[in-house]
């Protein structure tokens, strides 16, 4: 294999295992590596490189990195950021730019090329990392001070990798909001007096509420299919939805149909009722309504078009206005009527 192929093959290889990452920490980790080997200059060596995730607040943004000092990041928070105009660019344009790129001739006596001067840095780069449509984070990177520029091939691997990257952090984004939805949908369908069921549109099992489990171990015991089951699931994320026995009449689900409906239809079932938010404020009852369907604050926002932290907020003031503990505490008061 020719040198060529190989670093072709090693460029694909390092896209591949960013695009499968599935927590941040390993896309952090994949991603700086990718940096590091596919962005260095031929005698400048590796360049510093850094993974930014920015808070949903606009708060100090979580951050990785690699052949920096702790001081340069410290410094780049409380002095730069906020007014790094490579950055403001970039989240305008959620495109690849560098500094000089957007400033030119005036980069090096820039806030930010000066910043990049005082800690032995010159050319940068920066690409975003892109969610719904919006910038959540960047991969930056800088070269040794005395470096040549990044040329227009490096600026494309940038590219692919925030492609690569950006689609692995949506998926990831995805799958902690659904974690959090079953795990507030789990103390609603635990009431309920069927086996339940609740499958992905994959017909994967997403979720098994106390009385499926229960036919599933009858006595505690984990018959093979169980064993089979949570094997798969720990194992390979892939959870078939498991047998259980005929004598037991059980509610298959579609975790598409999980709402407020379909709480109303079962609840009364159960020997209680949907939530009765007409004694709150109309926002107030929109939030609870929501917190029963399993909403985590993410899509509590989204659907009502506010904060992700006005969202807390109001879950925060339901907590204290019903004496719940917690967010499960919470939705079982708010089920209880």
């Amino acid at each position: 294999m020719t040198a060529t192929r190989a670093g072709v093959r090693a460029r694909m290889d390092g896209l591949l295992a960013v695009a499968r990452c599935r927590s941040i920490e390993a896309l952090q980790g994949e991603c700086l590596d990718y940096l590091r080997s596919q962005l260095q200059g031929p005698a400048a060596g590796a360049p510093a490189a850094g993974f930014y995730l920015f808070g949903s607040d606009a708060s100090a943004p979580m951050c990785r990195a690699v052949g920096v000092e702790d001081g340069f990041l410290h410094e780049y928070e409380d002095e730069v950021r906020r007014a790094d105009p490579v950055l403001q660019r970039l989240v305008a344009e959620r495109r690849c730019l560098t500094g000089r790129g957007v400033l030119g001739a005036d980069w090096p006596a820039s806030r930010a090329g000066a910043h990049l001067r005082r800690w032995g840095y010159g050319h940068n780069i920066q690409g975003p990392l892109v969610v719904d449509g919006g910038v959540a984070g960047t991969l930056n990177v800088a070269a040794a001070r005395g470096a040549g520029a990044f040329r227009p091939q490096q600026i494309q691997r940038l590219d692919w990798l925030c492609a690569a990257a950006s689609a692995a952090l949506a998926g990831i984004i995805e799958r902690d909001a659904l974690r959090d939805a079953l795990a507030q949908w789990r103390v609603a369908l635990d009431v309920l007096p069927v086996p339940v069921v609740v499958s992905d549109a994959k017909g994967r099992a997403t979720l098994l509420n106390r009385l499926a489990l229960a036919r599933l171990a009858p006595g505690g015991a984990l018959p093979r299919a169980l064993s089979a089951y949570l094997e798969a699931a720990a194992a390979t994320g892939e959870r078939p939805v498991p047998a259980l026995p005929v004598d037991a009449p059980t509610l298959t689900v579609p975790l598409a149909d999980l709402d407020d409906h379909f709480l109303s239809a079962w609840l009364p079932q159960a020997g209680m009722t949907a939530p009765r938010a007409e004694p709150l404020p109309p926002r107030a009852a929109a939030v609870a309504r929501l917190l029963c369907a399993g909403a985590s604050n993410k899509a509590i926002a989204r659907a009502l078009g506010i904060s992700e932290h006005t969202a807390k907020e109001h879950v925060a003031h339901l907590c204290r206005r019903l004496a719940a503990r917690n967010r499960t505490e919470l939705v079982s008061k708010l089920l209880a009527g």
